[in-house]
């Protein structure tokens, strides 16, 4: 593997990534958002929306989150967000899910071929003890390899945040989700 493989990620005024505080919904609704947030953060990566400020990117959540009642657990499923993107596109997409093994040589292999692809994964886990993945959706937009340890190189809460692999993996956790959206061909 290339040492660091990363997307070229956008930015909104100053933020890596959407963040889903932007929302005007109530705080409960917006604590159960952050798989919205990474739909948008695929939206807007694949050029699907166009979005140039923070109150654009706000609106934006606002208005995926209409036909979504605020469930405590959020969004959880992939086909949710698959359902939004394909009827938002004007191309078709499909899911391509990781389905082996959640083992590191599996994994980091699922994400390089996704990022040499150009496609950001989203990473979905509940229940894992650091509050960075607890019950929560990142956007996956690079992969390193530093002092031993494979990180993973996220858009979390409108912020570039990079993480320990071989950690999150070790950590015990009750799901864990890792995909990327695909367009179809024709």
């Amino acid at each position: 593997m290339n040492k660091h493989l990363e997307l070229n990620f956008f930015h909104i005024e100053g933020h890596y990534g959407v963040y889903q505080g932007w929302m005007k919904r109530p705080a409960y609704f917006i604590r159960r958002s952050c798989g919205l947030a990474a739909l948008l953060n695929i939206l807007i990566y694949e050029k699907i929306l166009q979005v140039h400020s923070i109150a654009e990117a706000g609106f934006y959540l606002d208005q995926l989150s209409k036909p979504y009642l605020p469930r405590p657990w959020g969004i959880v499923r992939f086909s949710s967000l698959l359902a939004i993107l394909n009827r938002l596109s004007p191309k078709k997409y499909q899911l391509v899910a990781f389905k082996k093994p959640l083992q590191l040589d599996f994994v980091v292999a699922f994400i390089q071929e996704a990022l040499e692809g150009g496609h950001p994964l989203l990473l979905l886990t509940f229940n894992h003890k650091s509050p960075a993945f607890h019950n929560h959706w990142l956007t996956i937009t690079g992969l390193s390899w530093e002092d031993g340890q494979y990180q993973i190189i996220c858009s979390n809460w409108g912020q570039r945040r990079v993480y320990s692999l071989n950690k999150y993996l070790k950590e015990p956790s009750l799901y864990r989700g890792l995909g990327y959206f695909q367009e179809l061909s024709s």
